[in-house]
């Protein structure tokens, strides 16, 4: 008889894409995976396209929200355990993980309550508000970072790393003359970067035949980024989205981009250097915590948006040109900071507590 794990929350690309890593080895070793989300979450999209089974529940969003919010948010926090309860009883999983995003609080605090083995996983230094409170509860608690270790009790702490679903691995870092920039911003990419970015090519004439970009620019400035590059005739592609991101990050000499859990994760695996300009409104400034053990590793740079200016970048960039083995040391020092087996460990974890 195979074992069923219940994996809860989403929201966001950085918990589900973990989530569905977690899934895949689990399922991989002949259990059974079901997913529990909400409504608004991004989990409604990409769950069922990983092929997994999705339960929705209804739970309101409680931080950076005014005192009406918070207030409808308590008093749906009453239905929402009734559901949770409902599903974990039908389900009857084995044991039961939480990712992070409001469905896990709900979902995991009554899995908890009815006797079920539960963990959490969080992907960020900066652990979120769901996990903080589920930490005190849960039986096992995966984290990504050692930096993250103070917020919860020690005993219960496993450092796996963060899953990732990914065929990203290590390559050796490219040879190639002149400078190979991979530029994305997410999977929306990032206007206000971009636009820097722009600005501090244009500074930099001399050096555009050494150039080589790959700009992941999202949909609304694609049409200008391409004329950008095309009117300087600089060596350019330029897409809304890659779906081939491991690809990328091979030919990569240096990375600019955003410090989501993921990204960062991938960028250690690959081994390639970055410059990280954090998402200002990530929720904790989060992405800046997760760029910081980067820096401090002397693997990346971390410029924040409001600090950023063209001429900084410029600089930074003429400097790669120049320098090229001040990026191979950072590569190297990337990859020490990786940890590729993160779901495998995690499952392992999640096997023996059931």
């Amino acid at each position: 008889m195979s074992q069923t794990l219940l994996i809860a929350g989403g929201g966001t690309g950085g918990h589900i894409f973990s989530g569905v890593a977690v899934a895949e080895e689990w399922k991989a070793q002949g259990g059974e995976v079901v997913f529990v989300g909400t409504p608004r979450g991004k989990e409604s999209e990409y769950i069922p396209k990983a092929g997994f089974e999705l339960h929705l529940i209804q739970v309101g969003q409680l931080k950076g929200k005014g005192l009406f919010q918070k207030i409808k948010t308590v008093l749906s926090l009453l239905p929402a355990l009734i559901q949770a309860r409902a599903l974990v009883k039908k389900i009857k999983p084995q044991v039961v993980l939480g990712i992070g995003g409001y469905a896990s609080g709900p979902v995991c605090l009554m899995a908890r309550l009815m006797g079920y083995p539960t963990a959490v996983l969080d992907q960020n230094v900066h652990p979120g508000l769901t996990n903080r409170i589920l930490g005190k509860i849960a039986h096992k608690i995966f984290l990504s970072f050692t930096e993250s270790i103070a917020f919860f009790p020690k005993n219960k702490v496993e450092i796996t790393g963060n899953p990732i679903r990914s065929k990203v691995s290590s390559k050796p870092y490219p040879q190639t003359d002149g400078l190979n920039l991979f530029v994305f911003g997410g999977s929306q990419g990032a206007v206000s970067m971009n636009q820097k970015v722009l600005e501090a090519i244009d500074q930099l004439k001399d050096f555009w035949p050494k150039l080589h970009v790959v700009h992941q620019a999202g949909q609304t400035d694609l049409k200008t980024i391409k004329e950008f590059y095309e009117s300087r005739q600089i060596r350019a592609q330029v897409e809304s989205f890659f779906w081939n991101i491991d690809e990328e990050y091979t030919k990569a000499h240096l990375v600019i981009c955003r410090s989501g859990a993921g990204t960062v994760t991938e960028l250690a695996i690959a081994g390639r250097p970055a410059l990280f300009v954090p998402y200002p409104y990530a929720a904790d400034n989060h992405q800046f915590h997760n760029a910081q053990v980067y820096v401090k590793a002397g693997a990346a740079w971390c410029m924040e948006q409001k600090d950023m200016s063209s001429k900084n970048l410029a600089e930074l960039l003429i400097q790669c040109l120049n320098s090229k083995q001040d990026l191979i040391s950072m590569a190297e020092k990337m990859k020490t900071l990786a940890k590729p087996h993160a779901a495998k460990d995690v499952v392992k974890k999640l096997r023996e507590l059931c």
